[in-house]
């Protein structure tokens, strides 16, 4: 009778443990829908402002987390679990300058809705934590009696003043966590080696290889045993190099259409041997765009247009309907070709992201037709000649008048406020004082300090409709034309003058070309007795 109990106490242990791998889809937050990721923000339990963000902690997206002055969440869809143990895990980051205020936990649902906010509403007893300026990887273990339906909850906490958060890859799997690299925790036995295609012909779990490194970025390796070739993602340099045989030990998941070693994999080196690459096969525009369909891992070179942009480098090729050539996290060295400039890239693709773009870990890169790598001018003048001079990638030094009418909250498209605004980091200037059409206005980034003290809308709301000439950097911010690394400003003209008496001869007027004339007959700025005006 003790040996059927135990029996049926171990079928049952196993029925629990079935679910693995991570259970959350589209956990890098690759696949975005009506702004917002994929798979996420779906219940109602879902209160935070999110936004889309290129500073990611792998992949090419990540989310921002908006804060209040109350508790914000951000939710997955749900899931219904088994019972057993489970972990979440994500890394987290500084958005900006203040440092918003998160917490891990989970939240529990009958058909999608909470019953019990006072208690569903589930956290690590870790206080709220403020986000730092590299990635941090945080967990939360937790244990279900019974089979449960829940959504992953992440909250900016109300501590954090309002300040939003980065989150990228967030995991929720089966059993207690193993400790990552700074866990302290002693390793776990390792998991008898298999070949890297039996890895790969099993799916996503527990596994372990043994290969040689064939190829290195900044975020990893790849490694190969002869029977296939895997991606390790270790989310750093870890100074592996091209030679390294090593045992690689962990969890694999599918990322970019492919299998990868991803959560925290253990390396282990044991020697050195000699690498020599294939012939490299020659793609296309066609076969990039071909390649989106059914991504692997292989030796390619392909020629396209280079641009530049922060931490990415992708590359249009000709004949290309949809594809973009992704330099993925090369190392110091890699690319020394600048934007505009046609670059043959020679190295392994490593999937797919965003659903366009061919991710590669270049061996190397090679100019084969200079751009214009000349310095652009400094650019002075209206917003209009701004506008009409920014270039994505590029940084152009630009001193730049307009009038300030108001600041973007979270998101260009959607979150441009006109006029009232509690937004401080951030303002609007235009060429129109009465403008409301983001895509006639330049975004100015105002750094903390005397700059931001003096032209912020939220606590200067008489800087409404004055006008303002600003010298930084026009460059990409919020993902359009912005004016970055502001180094001075100087308000200048007078609003508010509704008319001036032409008839009077006293009167001495100049447009801002120079020319004098008798009357004003139109709207525009004057220099009236040696005073700039503004007439409307």
């Amino acid at each position: 009778m003790k040996k059927i109990l135990l029996s049926l106490l171990c079928l049952i242990a196993i029925v629990a443990n079935a679910q693995t791998g991570n259970l959350l889809s589209n956990s890098s937050f690759e696949e975005w829908s009506d702004n917002r990721p994929t798979g996420w923000a779906t219940i109602k339990a879902n209160n935070a402002t999110i936004e889309q963000s290129s500073d990611a902690h792998s992949g090419s997206s990540s989310v921002v987390v908006k804060g209040a002055s109350g508790n914000k969440r951000f939710t997955s869809q749900s899931y219904n679990l088994e019972a057993g143990t489970y972990t979440i895990s994500a890394y987290f980051k500084v958005n900006g300058e203040e440092a918003g205020h998160y917490r891990l936990g989970y939240i529990k649902l009958q058909n999608g809705v909470v019953v019990d906010s006072q208690k569903d509403y589930i956290y690590d007893d870790t206080p709220a934590q403020a986000a730092t300026n590299e990635w941090k990887e945080e967990t939360f273990t937790f244990t279900l009696d019974a089979a449960t339906e829940i959504a992953v909850n992440i909250m900016n906490n109300k501590n954090g003043k309002g300040a939003s958060f980065l989150v990228d890859d967030v995991t929720l799997v089966a059993g207690e966590s193993e400790g990552g690299e700074d866990s302290g925790d002693e390793p776990t036995e390792p998991t008898e080696v298999s070949t890297i295609a039996e890895v790969l012909a099993a799916g996503a779990g527990d596994a372990a290889v043994k290969g040689t490194v064939i190829a290195t970025y900044a975020r990893g390796f790849l490694v190969n045993d002869g029977t296939g070739t895997i991606l390790v993602y270790l989310g750093s340099d870890k100074g592996h190099a091209e030679g390294d045989v090593v045992t690689v030990s962990g969890a694999t998941s599918l990322y970019g259409g492919l299998l990868q070693f991803g959560s925290n994999p253990t390396v282990e080196k044991s020697g050195t041997a000699s690498v020599s690459h294939p012939t490299p096969a020659t793609m296309t525009g066609a076969q990039l765009d071909e390649y989106l369909k059914s991504p692997v891992i292989k030796y390619v070179e392909y020629t396209g247009t280079l641009t530049i942009s922060g931490n990415y480098y992708n590359v249009a090729v000709e004949g290309a309907a949809t594809a973009i050539g992704s330099i993925q996290y090369p190392k110091d060295g890699i690319v020394t070709a600048q934007s505009g400039d046609v670059v043959k890239v020679t190295g392994y693709t490593i999937g797919v992201s965003s659903s366009k773009f061919v991710n590669t870990m270049a061996i190397k890169v090679e100019k084969t037709e200079s751009g214009d790598t000349q310095p652009d001018e400094p650019i002075v003048g209206s917003v209009s000649d701004a506008l009409a001079a920014y270039v994505d990638g590029k940084q152009i030094q630009a001193t730049v008048t307009g009038y300030i009418v108001g600041a973007v909250n979270g998101n260009v498209e959607t979150g441009c406020e006109f006029g009232s605004t509690e937004v401080a980091t951030n303002i609007l200037i235009a060429d129109d004082a009465d403008e409301s059409d983001y895509s006639k206005c330049l975004i100015v980034q105002l750094p903390k300090g005397d700059i931001r003290n003096a032209l912020n809308l939220a606590d200067n709301t008489d800087n409404y409709k004055k006008q303002v000439k600003i010298s930084g950097s026009l460059e990409t911010y919020f993902k359009a034309a912005g004016l970055k690394s502001v180094t001075e400003y100087e308000f200048t003209g007078v609003t508010g003058i509704e008319s001036v008496n032409n008839e009077s001869a006293e009167k001495v007027i100049y447009d801002l070309t120079g020319r004098r004339v008798e009357t004003i007959t139109k709207a525009g700025i004057y220099i009236v007795n040696g005073k700039k005006i503004i007439i409307k």
